[in-house]
């Protein structure tokens, strides 16, 4: 079941970050691409299809002597020739140059269906479009180091909305491969899926040994991979740079780049989004041409072998792993990147003991000797001083069994400040949270009732000073998740 966190992602990028009118104008896109850019591949076919179909009744299926009889008898007879028969002879003249895996077929929807065309640009602009805000949005508001600081942040925070988008973006990419498909189905017809694929013209060199429906299957797999590399290297891009514009400008160029510097042979044998995008290049023979100086057949283009696919497919998922790992690195700690305060090397630990003590653990055997203060073993001693949670207050006692308020505040009882009953102790060092909320309601937030200074505080035990560590100002919720609070510390979204 979709969890509330991931509920509320969905919903912030598809209505705040405009994600559901993107999808709404790539389906326009992709429909209005289809009708205006789309024309039969065999003309002659589709102006005289009647009698074609006609005539291809009596030979649809493999070559065989009796067929190719038939037809050349029907050639002879020039009272037997027609238009319709016209298209059908130009086919049996390819068909019989490779009379094992060319049959007779009407295929003008699979032509066009598996005809090799530039990248799906309204996918790819859509992928990128969705994408780039999914951690630029926190980062460009401030909001990212926060977040992070959340009981399920670090685990869970990047992780959920690197699936989201991976999901959107598989399911653009199975979307376009859907409308073609049934596009083409609808106005031209896409008989006999079984037949190998070389029945088709464009694929007639090819020496793979696929049906209609593998070739189909495997180029929708290989956009499908390609969709989820641009999807993963533009989360990448937004989780390093935090920038709308730059991510951008980056997804872009990786793909329009390598159509426009690179060959095309060059493309398909590298790892990338582009290229898999295209998949028909993958699948297709190669290509000849007549050299007008010697005149003898030199290749502009050398087919993919199964060898060279299997390769350039464990690249894409190994760029996919790596951007994964990446991506999950930069959120793996708490109060990491995007803030402005700088941590001492304790800080990671630090953040790490404070969300759990903070979070409820219960005592339990083996966190005892950790260096965090748990429910369990809420002190700490420094040179004959131990402090200690005694009524629900921080207090010092000193070797005297003399004790005293951690918390030397006058003011405490009229600004309305709330410290935590937990806390951190390392050396001469005990931190813990604070929260102010009285003064700030009315000047700071309109629209979602009070808001919170959250202040991370560090007590010196030699000189009983104190520092913060590190603040931010924060609104009735974090990421509009409402968690329950504990009572002792009222932090509506961090705890």
């Amino acid at each position: 079941m979709m969890t509330e966190m991931m509920k509320f992602e969905l919903k912030k990028l598809l209505k705040s970050n405009r994600g559901a009118l993107v999808i709404a104008l790539f389906f326009l896109a992709e429909l209005a691409v289809l009708i205006l850019s789309d024309s039969p591949v065999n003309p002659d076919a589709a102006l005289y299809r009647g009698q074609y179909l006609a005539e291809l009744r009596a030979v649809e299926g493999p070559w065989t002597p009796e067929k190719a009889e038939l037809l050349e008898a029907r050639a002879r007879d020039a009272d037997g020739a027609g238009e319709g028969f016209d298209v059908l002879y130009k086919q049996y003249l390819y068909v019989n140059e490779g009379r094992e895996n060319r049959f007779f077929l009407d295929a003008n929807g699979w032509a066009g269906l598996l005809a090799e065309r530039l990248p799906d640009l309204p996918l790819a602009a859509a992928i990128i479009l969705l994408c780039v805000p999914v951690y630029c949005a926190e980062a460009s508001s401030g909001m990212e180091p926060l977040a992070l600081t959340s009981r399920e942040g670090r685990r869970l925070y990047g992780s959920k909305k690197l699936l989201l988008a991976l999901t959107l973006a598989a399911g653009l990419s199975v979307s376009a491969d859907l409308i073609r498909l049934a596009f083409y189905a609808l106005k031209y017809g896409l008989p006999h899926p079984d037949y190998p694929m070389q029945s088709v013209e464009s694929l007639g060199t090819a020496e793979k040994t696929l049906p209609l429906w593998g070739a189909e299957a495997l180029a929708a797999g290989l956009r499908l991979l390609g969709s989820a590399e641009l999807a993963l290297l533009t989360l990448l891009f937004s989780a390093l740079c935090g920038q709308f514009a730059l991510s951008a400008f980056l997804s872009t160029a990786l793909v329009l780049l390598p159509l426009i510097g690179l060959d095309r042979s060059l493309q398909y044998s590298l790892p990338l989004p582009s290229s898999l995008m295209s998949a028909m290049g993958y699948i297709k023979g190669s290509k000849f041409a007549v050299d007008a100086v010697t005149g003898e057949s030199v290749a502009v283009f050398r087919e993919v072998g199964p060898p060279e696919l299997a390769l350039t497919c464990a690249g894409a998922v190994f760029i996919c792993a790596v951007c994964v790992l990446l991506i999950r690195k930069r959120y793996k700690t708490a109060l990491t990147g995007g803030g402005k305060h700088k941590f001492k090397p304790a800080a990671p630990l630090l953040a790490l003991a404070v969300c759990l003590a903070l979070s409820g653990c219960g005592k339990d055997a083996s966190f005892e000797r950790a260096l965090y203060n748990s429910p369990g073993a809420r002190t700490h001693e420094y040179n004959g001083l131990t402090v200690s949670v005694i009524d629900g207050e921080l207090t010092v006692t000193d070797a005297d069994g003399n004790s005293s308020p951690l918390v030397r505040d006058p003011l405490k009882s009229v600004n309305g400040a709330v410290y935590s009953e937990s806390f951190y102790g390392e050396g001469k060092y005990v931190y813990f949270w604070k929260t102010d909320s009285e003064g700030y309601g009315e000047k700071l937030s309109s629209d979602t009732g009070k808001t919170y200074i959250i202040s991370l505080i560090r007590v010196d035990l030699d000189t009983f000073t104190y520092d913060v560590v590190f603040e931010r100002v924060l609104q009735h919720t974090v990421l509009g998740i409402n968690v329950p609070i504990n009572e002792s510390f009222d932090l509506p979204g961090i705890i």
